[in-house]
C-alpha cells in the first residue's frame, strides 16, 4: 500500500500522544467527572478522530480508491476495500458522529458518550499497523 510516510509517522505520533493523554484521564467509575476531565477529554476524543480521518484520508487518495463524500463513506469505503472490518467501520461512524457532535455542538455530548467513544477508540487501532507493517 502506498502512503506519505513522513505524514502518516506525524499523524500516528499525535494519534499515540493524545492516546496516552486520554488514559491519564480518570473517568471509569465515577457517577460524574469534573468539567476539566469533561473537556479534556471531549478535545483529545477530537484530536485522535481528525487524526484517524487523515490517516483514512491518506490510504484512499495515495491508492485511488475513490472519492468518499463524508467521513463517514470514507470508512465505508475502506471496509468495502477489506482495508478494515465492518466492526471497525461502524466503530469509527460512531466516533465520527462524536467528533461532529463536539465541533458542530448538533447534541450535547455526554459522559457516556465520552466513555463509550474511549471503548470504540480502543476497537480502532488496527489501521495504526497498517502503517507500520509498510
Amino acid at each position: 500500500m502506498k502512503f506519505d510516510k513522513v505524514k502518516v509517522g506525524k499523524v500516528i505520533s499525535d494519534i499515540e500522544k493524545y492516546s496516552i493523554d486520554l488514559e491519564g484521564i480518570k473517568l471509569k467509575g465515577q457517577k460524574s467527572i469534573g468539567k476539566m476531565e469533561f473537556y479534556s477529554a471531549s478535545m483529545l476524543i477530537f484530536s485522535i478522530v481528525n487524526s484517524y480521518i487523515d490517516l483514512g484520508n491518506e490510504i484512499i487518495s495515495s491508492n485511488s480508491l475513490g472519492y468518499p463524500s463524508t467521513y463517514s463513506e470514507m470508512f465505508d469505503l475502506l471496509q468495502q476495500k477489506n482495508i478494515i472490518t465492518e466492526r471497525e467501520s461502524k466503530a469509527f461512524k460512531r466516533l465520527v458522529n462524536i467528533r461532529n457532535g463536539i465541533a458542530h455542538r448538533y447534541f450535547n455530548i455526554t459522559q457516556t458518550d465520552i466513555i463509550n467513544a474511549i471503548s470504540d477508540l480502543k476497537k480502532v487501532k488496527k489501521l495504526i499497523s497498517i502503517f507500520k507493517q509498510s
